[in-house]
């Protein structure tokens, strides 16, 4: 459902902030409830949810809606506590980027969580080249070892492993490290 008129005009003349933080890597704009009239924001964030789509960003489900070339959404909030709309062009969308092998190299205090995410779901869609899956098991397994085998500095001892067709574990007193045929993935 297109938006009705009342709601267009409202988008059309709202004076649209660009979210400078995200310029690089997800470039977008946006609107904050305050400083707009508050009766057509909160219409806009209904029709959003009412009439919108599912979709994700990484992990968070959203609900979107596209008009004329532009995707809106909102962070979930629920509709009296919403604050912000933001609204992208349909290229920089996560699901179009995703499917086009374009998303932004994860920075940050989650990147890790980011990559290993990626790179186990959509293999196909992230930019590592060739060996995406193997890959995916190796980092998955270095968490795993890292998690709950994080005792192997205090003389316990450690694990090797070969990243091969099939991961097997391998008990040691030694040092721990990934090993892999064309290289050393190391921890150390």
């Amino acid at each position: 459902m297109k938006l009705p008129p009342k709601l267009k005009a409202f988008v059309e003349e709202s004076d649209w902030t660009f979210a400078k933080t995200y310029a690089q890597t997800w470039p977008h704009e946006y609107i904050v409830g305050d400083r707009v009239d508050e009766s057509p924001f909160l219409s806009l964030v209904r029709h959003i949810r009412e009439h919108g789509y599912k979709g994700r960003f990484y992990r968070k489900a959203i609900t979107y809606f596209d008009e004329d070339g532009m995707v809106y959404w909102t962070m979930g909030a629920p509709i009296g506590e919403t604050t912000i709309v933001n609204r992208c062009t349909k290229e920089q969308t996560y699901e179009y980027r995703l499917k086009h092998g374009v998303l932004p190299e994860p920075k940050g205090r989650n990147a890790e969580r980011i990559r290993i995410d990626c790179v186990r779901n959509e293999p196909q869609s992230y930019p590592l080249v060739g060996q995406a899956r193997l890959v995916s098991r190796v980092l998955y397994i270095s968490k795993y070892l890292f998690l709950n085998v994080g005792r192997w500095k205090s003389g316990l001892g450690g694990y090797f492993f070969r990243a091969s067709e099939s991961l097997s574990f391998q008990r040691s007193q030694k040092n721990v490290g990934l090993y892999h045929e064309n290289g050393v993935f190391s921890r150390d």
